[in-house]
């Protein structure tokens, strides 16, 4: 398996994205998949590397209607982009996405692993249920999402 190029992509500007000097082609001809990119640092990580020139994968667990706006944005911007719905924390579900991923695009180059569960209360408020539900999505959502990506890019083309 080849290693993509690695890119920084500088300091993004404000919450809901903003302008990022990019190469249009830098990032010509990868495919990219970016967790949790319905809105905020998601939606900038995945409008920034559709700028660089990737085809983006825009994954929501649930708000398709964020997800889509990110996805008709790309769009608009001129590059290919594909809504996929998926909870991280569920392999099953990671899988298909992934899969559906190398359906549409024939390759997946690079994994942002950008979901999160924000909790909003003090440390010390805090119930060891919420806890859970963050680890789960920030550690184990990114080990699935990773993980799964790399199984399929070692498997032979068909």
């Amino acid at each position: 398996m080849r290693a993509a190029p690695r890119v920084a992509l500088g300091a993004l500007r404000g919450q809901t994205g903003g302008e990022m000097p990019m190469d249009a082609a830098l990032l010509k001809g990868r495919v990219a998949l970016v967790t949790g990119a319905g809105r905020n640092i998601g939606r900038a990580i995945a409008l920034a590397l559709a700028d660089a020139g990737a085809q983006v994968a825009v994954n929501v667990r649930a708000s398709r209607h964020e997800g889509q706006a990110v996805v008709d944005d790309i769009v608009a911007r001129g590059s290919d982009a594909l809504l996929v719905l998926a909870d991280v924390t569920q392999r099953a579900q990671v899988d298909a996405m992934i899969a559906a991923i190398a359906q549409r695009f024939g390759r997946l180059d690079i994994v942002v692993n950008n979901a999160a569960i924000r909790l909003e209360a003090p440390f010390d408020e805090l119930r060891y249920a919420d806890w859970q539900a963050a680890h789960a999505v920030c550690v184990d959502g990114a080990f699935h999402c990773t993980q799964s990506a790399i199984c399929a890019a070692a498997m032979p083309a068909a």
